[in-house]
């Protein structure tokens, strides 16, 4: 989890709707802790990046490669018109 993103730490059997965060409990922190720990050396273990950004070329590598595979003609034209506008709201920073 990214420095600075809000927590969560639910007691599921207490709380199974996930109405009140634990995670600013002082009383929890250890726990938060341990599982902050653990999501870290999981995500460094099977090489997750998800909270980084993949370059563009990724990107359009794996556009060119999902288009070439034979998605739906109907839809190729909105996919890449909406990956276009992404990769130009990137490239503004938003």
């Amino acid at each position: 989890m990214p420095a600075g993103q809000p927590a969560g730490l639910y007691d599921l059997a207490a709380d199974p709707h996930e109405w009140t965060s634990l995670a600013d409990d002082p009383r929890h922190k250890a726990t938060l802790d341990a599982m902050r720990k653990a999501l870290a050396d999981w995500e460094e273990r099977t090489g997750d990046r998800g909270c980084t950004p993949e370059p563009m070329a990724m990107c359009d590598a794996e556009m060119k490669l999902y288009l070439a595979a034979g998605a739906k003609k109907d839809r190729d034209d909105d996919l890449r018109r909406n990956f276009e506008h992404n990769k130009k709201w990137a490239s503004e920073g938003k």
